[in-house]
């Protein structure tokens, strides 16, 4: 059995293990399990990535292709670099690697340090403070430069955002739009704002493409956040980790902290507001005097990254209780057209806002 024998490895003879697995993306097929692993006073969590294709929907699929989002080895990488520290000093870290083993079925394991719950109870005030030790870690990097490897992701908005299958015609299908669960919850314009978020898609990635360049995580949502008890907060999952715009993933915080019920509609305004003050103060904290509205603009244009979201709604209104991340959970229905509507016309009003500013600037 792998697992005892690297626990061996790692910790000397052990006692029986305790095994229970975590909540991840289970569609994707880099990320084969990620378990929490106990024997004795002993603990770690084990994640183990795999380049596994049977059953794995397209989007997910591991790509050998270094600079893809989804190449299946990049986190490992990550660990055996000095990326992990990239964000050193702004009281956001990466887990500390315990252990990398290579299975005899080619896949990966990584033992990580165990650094307990994650965000799923974070307020407000948790995710802006986060916000801003992420504009810290971000502006340092855009400053002074950041670890430069042929394995980081390159256009992650682009591809990642054109990767989902979607049947874009239910974007015109007002039969669905009359569903109860849209007609209670769509804000007003949302039809008409969804469906040209998505036709102009292309102009929305050459905006972000131009944008001032960071090292992002391409990840960052209360899930991959938890504290330590010394007061840092912990930064997981680095497998989409590479070349992004500012602002970009603090864009991905406001948004998906209400697509996955992290928190409610009603927080939106004041995360969405506040979270992109406490990131630009972070950056000049950091020592970036660039303009704030590039930053803004690099927020606003991340709006394409859920072009596909109003689709996949639209196509699951009538096929039953909804599930959680992970899948281990139900969802009341009434909270995720709620939440997943308010959180798209949130998307629609940065979209609008993006085109304001481009103009304003003169690109």
């Amino acid at each position: 059995m792998p697992l005892a024998d690297e626990a061996r490895a790692l910790w000397g003879e052990v006692d029986r293990l305790e095994v229970t697995s975590l909540t991840h993306n289970r569609a994707n097929g880099v990320t084969q399990s990620v378990d929490r692993v106990r024997t004795g006073g002993q603990s770690a969590v084990v994640k183990v990535l795999g380049r596994g294709t049977d059953g794995v929907p397209p989007q997910w699929i591991p790509s050998e292709d270094p600079t893809h989002f989804n190449f299946w080895r990049r986190e490992a990488l990550v660990y055996g670099t000095e990326l992990g520290d990239a964000y050193a000093g702004s009281g956001l870290v990466a887990p500390q690697l315990l252990a990398l083993h290579e299975r005899p079925d080619g896949s990966l394991a990584l033992w990580l340090e165990d650094l307990g719950a994650d965000g799923a109870d974070w307020t407000v005030d948790d995710l802006v403070e986060a916000a801003r030790r992420l504009g810290v870690a971000q502006g340092r990097t855009a400053v002074e430069g950041g670890p430069d490897h042929p394995w980081l992701s390159q256009r992650f908005l682009r591809r990642y955002a054109s990767s989902r299958p979607v049947d874009v015609t239910l974007l015109d299908d007002d039969q669905r739009w009359a569903h109860p669960l849209i007609a209670r919850h769509a804000p007003e314009g949302l039809q008409a704002g969804t469906r040209r978020l998505h036709d102009e898609a292309e102009w929305f990635f050459d905006v972000s493409e131009r944008l001032p360049r960071t090292v992002c995580h391409l990840d960052f949502w209360p899930n991959n956040l938890t504290r330590r008890a010394d007061g840092t907060v912990a930064l997981m999952d680095w497998s989409f980790v590479g070349d992004g715009a500012l602002g970009e993933d603090v864009g991905n915080l406001i948004v998906d902290s209400v697509f996955d019920h992290f928190l409610s509609v009603e927080n939106l305004p004041e995360l969405d507001e506040r979270a992109v003050a406490a990131y630009l103060e972070g950056l000049s904290d950091a020592g970036w005097n660039g303009d704030d509205r590039l930053v803004r603009l690099g927020v606003w244009s991340s709006a394409v990254k859920y072009r596909w979201l109003m689709p996949i709604q639209l196509a699951q209104v009538d096929q039953g209780t909804p599930v959680a991340y992970g899948g281990e959970h139900s969802v009341d229905p009434d909270r995720r057209y709620a939440d997943r509507l308010g959180g798209l016309g949130l998307l629609v009003e940065w979209a609008d806002r993006a085109r304001g500013l481009h103009r304003t600037l003169g690109w």
